[in-house]
């Protein structure tokens, strides 16, 4: 199968027109069901983006196109809980059970995740910074 384009063309998948194989290439474009012109490649009389960057006016400030690296946590569901492993000293499970124990509508192990959760917020708050990645 063969192509041809539509006058004022810009590359969408829309401006092609199958032309079968074997069949010949129109001489009258009217034959197609949309007037469309042979395809040919010539070279272009406007400058690639690649060169139209490196002629940025001057004063324009340069754009930053590096990759910003995802952070596990972003695509991370909130309503799923995944299992770990605490395994506290002796003394703090009991000062753990004694407060749950006394506390009303809690666990050891919500209260666990609550002191992780302050203290991970903490970290990231030193640690995650743009010019550590």
């Amino acid at each position: 199968m063969r192509y041809a384009l539509k006058p004022g063309f810009q590359f969408r998948p829309e401006d092609l027109v199958p032309i079968p194989d074997g069949a010949p290439m129109p001489g009258d474009l009217t034959l197609l069901p949309d007037t469309v012109a042979p395809f040919e490649v010539t070279p272009s009389a406007v400058p690639s983006a690649r060169h139209a960057a490196a002629k940025a006016p001057e004063g324009q400030g340069k754009l930053d196109l590096r990759a910003k690296p995802r952070r596990p946590w972003e695509d991370a569901h909130p309503q799923v809980n995944k299992p770990f492993n605490l395994r506290p000293r002796e003394e703090l499970h009991a000062k753990l059970k004694w407060l749950a124990e006394r506390m009303p509508a809690t666990s050891m192990q919500k209260i666990a995740m609550q002191g992780i959760e302050r203290e991970v917020e903490r970290l990231l708050a030193i640690y995650d910074t743009p010019d550590r990645d």
